[in-house]
């Protein structure tokens, strides 16, 4: 998986590219955008393409099978937001504020104390790619690092708690190399302990590279 930065003055632009998920042509790149998912064949042909991916959605089942370019959107934006968190908070559109702190069962710091977690309150700008617009993130207070993050997966109908563990400094940013997404009792952070676990991401190598070409303002 590759994510990369398309900039202009006044914003960001995400970009995801993955490879694998097709397991019968593993060669095959899934690239998502904001307005437009595609994939296509190592030698550059585009074999499906879909603009305003969130769209289709809207007129689907909750519980109706998904087709590729369903998995691409939600992936796409997924990755995207999981490797970028907490930097894009600053961006165009973000509105932040800091809530009740929380007690999350069984949390021990490095001194093995109890210790409440700060929560930010997060809306995503309008039209922003998303799990869903008002989210919640818990920061330790001895390093300030992600622990925890509260959303509806809208697309897919979850309410869910995401857990990120066995944190890793690689080039001075801190990443998460294990995230565990479980049920949570809608309209509260109580989490559904005894749920089955929705989702799991283990970054087994993560690497961070600048790239810059001269006489070029598009980053590919």
């Amino acid at each position: 998986m590759a994510a990369s930065n398309q900039e202009d003055t006044n914003t960001t632009i995400p970009r995801t590219e993955i490879q694998g998920l097709d397991l019968e042509h593993p060669t095959d790149t899934w690239i998502f955008t904001h307005d437009r998912v595609w994939t296509q064949s190592a030698d550059g042909i585009i074999k499906q393409s879909r603009t305003s991916p969130r769209e289709g959605f809207q007129s689907r089942e909750l519980l109706s099978k998904w087709d590729q370019l369903n998995l691409l959107y939600f992936a796409g934006y997924a990755l995207w937001n999981y490797t970028t968190i907490p930097f894009a908070l600053t961006g165009p559109g973000f509105e932040t504020k800091e809530v009740e702190e929380h007690w999350e069962p069984g949390y021990l710091n490095s001194s093995g104390e109890a210790e409440s977690w700060r929560v930010l309150e997060v809306h995503f700008p309008e039209n922003y790619d998303a799990h869903s617009r008002v989210q919640k993130m818990y920061f330790d207070r001895e390093k300030l690092w992600v622990r925890r993050m509260d959303y509806v997966a809208e697309v897919a109908g979850g309410i869910a708690a995401h857990y990120c563990f066995d944190h890793k400094v690689v080039n001075g940013i801190v990443v998460p190399m294990l995230r565990r997404v479980v049920g949570r009792v809608p309209g509260t952070s109580t989490v559904l302990v005894s749920d089955r676990t929705g989702f799991l991401l283990n970054y087994f190598d993560v690497g961070f590279v600048e790239k810059i070409e001269v006489g070029s303002t598009e980053e590919k």
